[in-house]
């Protein structure tokens, strides 16, 4: 939960304890249930769940640190999920996956294909599960090592809470 005010975030970290997660380096497969509890009726609120640090500086959501995973973001008036992952440098959106509402309960996962690509699937409110959405470029680095999946819910300039519950987290390697 996000408070009322501007700029405001939460992280719900939740470390694997003895498995770091090597980027690039090995096949994985990680995905994770979210509640969407509350998505408020106003524009510049975020949320990300997925493996990396998304992150708030200032007013700006940093979505370039080495990470994959879901993001949602209300933009005209709607909110849309995307597959999200970033290098360090430079963060990837795939195209909108679906829209939300308050009380959306999604299945969300994805699976890192040895540092080439990256396959994210979706599932809303107990509805088919997609097809693959493949990312390829801005694959997170070798180099870095990051041992948690986390859930992020911001906003950057407008006081709203975003709401989001993230649970059955789950990371394979291999």
């Amino acid at each position: 939960t996000t408070g009322a005010t501007n700029p405001s975030y939460a992280h719900v970290i939740q470390p694997m304890m003895n498995a770091k997660i090597e980027w690039n380096d090995t096949a994985y497969k990680a995905g994770c249930l979210v509640q969407v509890t509350t998505l408020p009726a106003t524009n510049d609120c975020e949320f990300f769940v997925g493996i990396g640090a998304y992150s708030l500086t200032g007013n700006t959501f940093v979505r370039t640190v080495n990470h994959a995973g879901f993001y949602g973001k209300r933009e005209a008036g709607v909110w849309n999920l995307y597959a999200s992952q970033g290098n360090g440098t430079t963060g990837e959106l795939s195209a909108v996956l679906t829209t939300l509402a308050s009380g959306d309960l999604l299945e969300l996962f994805y699976v890192g294909n040895g540092g080439t690509q990256t396959d994210f699937y979706w599932n809303k409110n107990s509805g088919t599960i997609s097809s693959a959405t493949t990312l390829t470029t801005n694959d997170p680095l070798t180099t870095d090592k990051n041992d948690n999946l986390q859930g992020f819910a911001g906003n950057n300039s407008t006081a709203a809470s975003v709401v989001i519950a993230v649970g059955c987290s789950f990371f394979n390697r291999g």
